[in-house]
Formats: structure tokens, sequence, C-alpha cells
């Protein structure tokens, strides 16, 4: 679509001013303007009389009248018709700007206010409301590059990919390819194709063809129903170089086309799979443990045991991992609330300290060893069973207990072995915080 052009008087007697409007307006992109210059009203005039002009743009102070009487005599030789004006004053004043107004002003600006989109916008918006644009099929296509210019933009600062195809179709109406329409500056960056606007994709991008993309692509324009492809992977071909990347896609109809959005996830992608990689590593490192290992949430909830606590939990519990994943732990062992667990488990999490303790469980008479670490998901937690060294305990205090039933024989000829033993072995499961 061809850009506008429009004239446009500029009436300041100032030569910096004007050098200034003249470079912020020719930086609009939307429009071309052929740019008049007066230095007075009377000049200002004269140009009106003799040119066809689209706006104005004028001082409020110049050295034979002003603003005001600008309007008034463009009024009085136009017969009514004059083209739109904008007037620009050093100092803003709301008496002023009525009267301006009244007088058929479109717009008043204010020079310690002013910016070049304002100033630019300000030009657009007089020309196109203004009675000097009245042809209205000219002010819609100014409108439609408008519009079309606000999209460009904002398409080109995306961060995603974005492009625009048109079916290209043999005489039987078949699809064959895809011509490239339009490409934002992600997509030209991410895959390099600035050269390949108005090319088939198929031609520029065959691989599209291997990984059935084309076919999808194909029905989207035929159904109308969207295409949404997550881990879209191929090879880029950048000069010589081939990079494998990873695409997220999504494919709506658009006339006999389609828009595609597409994001380069394959940073993404890589992150996950070296953190996969890295769990699977330390999960072997935990499988092949022979002490239990569980990881609780922050909920208290279990979200992992290894082979070995699994097979402790199913000992305990009578439960399977697809039973009591999920499940907080004190509702599964609910024996333990209230006891050193619950307390060592909270101060863990609490003080971000790690604990170490020993638990007799009663449900089941064993005891267990127990270490416990916080970590910002929650708390990874170490046990195994002790009975055996336990018993190895109890078997030495036996040992110890008969000596000191011989020594007491010898001593006082009574047997006191037995309250020896219980005591003992009540001591053993008090200082072990079996309470």
């Amino acid at each position: 679509m061809p850009i506008p052009t429009f004239t446009l008087l500029i009436v300041e007697d100032l030569a910096t001013d004007r050098e200034l409007y003249r470079r912020e307006l020719n930086q609009d992109e939307s429009c071309i303007y052929h740019l008049l210059e007066a230095e007075s009203v009377a000049g200002g005039l004269t140009l009106c009389r003799t040119k066809s002009i689209n706006a104005i743009l004028i001082d409020y102070a110049l050295p034979d009248g002003d603003g005001l009487e600008f309007l008034a005599a463009l009024n009085a030789q136009s017969n009514g018709s004059s083209p739109p004006v904008v007037i620009v004053t050093e100092r803003g004043d709301h008496r002023t700007a009525v009267k301006a107004m009244k007088l058929g002003a479109e717009d008043y600006l204010v020079k310690s206010d002013l910016t070049p989109e304002l100033l630019r916008s300000t030009m657009r918006g007089a020309i196109l409301q203004g009675r000097g644009y009245a042809n209205e099929n000219a002010r819609s296509r100014l409108q439609f590059q408008q519009c079309d210019e606000q999209l460009r933009i904002s398409l080109d600062t995306m961060l995603d990919c974005y492009g625009t195809y048109t079916a290209i179709r043999d005489a039987r109406g078949a699809i064959t390819d895809f011509r490239v329409d339009y490409l934002n500056a992600a997509a030209i960056e991410s895959n390099r194709m600035a050269a390949d606007m108005g090319r088939g994709i198929c031609e520029v991008t065959p691989v599209i063809l291997e990984l059935g993309l084309f076919a999808e692509y194909c029905r989207v324009v035929e159904t109308g129903i969207p295409l949404c492809r997550e881990e879209t992977i191929y090879e880029d071909a950048l000069g010589t170089q081939k990079i494998a990347k990873v695409y997220d896609v999504q494919v709506n109809k658009l006339d006999d086309g389609f828009v595609a959005a597409w994001r380069d996830v394959t940073v993404q992608k890589q992150a996950q799979f070296d953190l996969q990689a890295k769990n699977q590593q330390i999960t072997l490192v935990w499988e092949s443990m022979t002490d239990a290992y569980v990881t609780l949430d922050r909920e208290w909830r279990v979200v992992y045991t290894n082979s070995a606590a699994t097979e402790i939990y199913r000992q305990l519990t009578g439960l399977i991992p697809a039973e009591y994943l999920g499940k907080s732990h004190w509702e599964l062992f609910p024996a333990t609330v209230g006891t050193i667990v619950d307390r060592e488990y909270h101060r863990a999490v609490t003080d971000r300290v790690a604990v170490h303790f020993e638990l007799f469980y009663e449900p089941t008479e064993t005891w267990f060893e127990v270490h416990a670490y916080p970590s910002d998901v929650g708390l990874g937690i170490y046990f195994q069973d002790v009975n055996e060294r336990k018993r190895t305990e109890l078997a030495r205090l036996r040992t110890r207990d008969r000596s000191l039933f011989r020594f007491s024989d010898r001593s006082t000829g009574s047997c006191q072995s037995g309250w020896v033993f219980r005591a003992d072995q009540s001591s053993l499961r008090t200082n072990s915080g079996f309470h």
C-alpha cells in the first residue's frame, strides 16, 4: 500500500523552530510531508491562496500579528473551507485556547510540553479530522495506514516469533505451498529468514514436510481448526552450521492462509533435560543406598521413598507407594504425633538445622536411627532399622548385669540380677528418646 503524501504549511518566524518541526515531522513513517514555510501572517496567507495545503502549523506570536488574527483572515479568504490549523504557543493560556477553538483551530499546543510524538500525532489527527482532508476514501486509507503501522510496531516488539502465510494452489485448487507474506523481527532473527519474504515456506524450510507440519497447516486452512503443537524439534540451517532447536507452535486460519506464532524454547527444554538428568543421577544414588530415604514436601506430604524406605513403609503401614505417596506423614504414622519425631522434624524446618535422634516405634516395636535435613522444598529424611545394634547393646547390658549379680552375690549373698536387667532396659528406652 502506498504511503500517503500531504502538504503542510509551517508559519514560524524562528528558523531554529522551523528546523526542529521539519526534522521531527519527516521522521513520521506513516506518511510523507511536503513542507512549505512562511515567517509571517501575511506570508502564510499568501501561500494558502496559491497552494493546495492539507494542514497548517502556526506559531501564536508572529512579527505582523498573532495566530488568532491569522485564523480570522484565513476564514475570510477561504470562505469557510480553510485547511485545519494547529497553533503553537510559548505559554499555555486557556482563554487564548478557547478563542482559537472558536475560530476553528483544530488543536492548541504549548512548546514546553511538546514532544516529537505529540507533534506528529497532532498533525496526523488534524489532517484526518480537518476540513482540508475531506476525501473520505483518502481518510480511510490514512487511518488504515496508521492502524497497520501500530500493528507492525506491536508485532516487531514481540519476543515470540510471528508470521503470516498465504496458500499457493495449483490449477485444481490443491495447496502446494504457502507464501511467506510477513515475518516479525523475532522470526527474522531466530530463523535468519529476512530474504525469504514472498517465497514458498516448503522451499525455504523443507524440514516442515518431514515433520508433517505442512499437512497440519493445510488442515488448519481447510477446516479452520487451530493447531497447537508443543516441543517441535527440527534443525535450523544457519549457513553451513546446523543447530537443533525446539519450538512451541500455535497456528490459526487467516483468509486463504494462516498466521503462526512460535517460541524458541530450546534453552528451557535443555535446562529441563539437564535437571531431569541430574535428578536421575540423584535418584540412582538414593536407590543404591542401604539406608532408607524419604522426601517430605512443605505440607509434610510424602513425595518420594527409595527402595529401602518403600520396603519399610510396606512393613509399617501395609501400603504400596501408589497408596501412600501424596499423603501426610502424620496421617500415615499417627503414633509419632507429639513424640520426638514431631518435635525434631518441626525444629529442623523452623530453625533450618539438621537433626539426629533415635526412635522406638511402639506399633512394631522397632528401633530406628533418624537423620533429617531441611531444604527449600521440604525435608529429606534418612533412617535405618537399628534393632540389631540395640540387641547387641542389650546383650552387653545383660553381660554387665551378670557380672554385677555375681559381685552382689559374693558381697551380700542376695540375688537382684532380674531387677537390675529390667531397670537397665527401661533406662535404655528412656535415654534413646522413646518418650
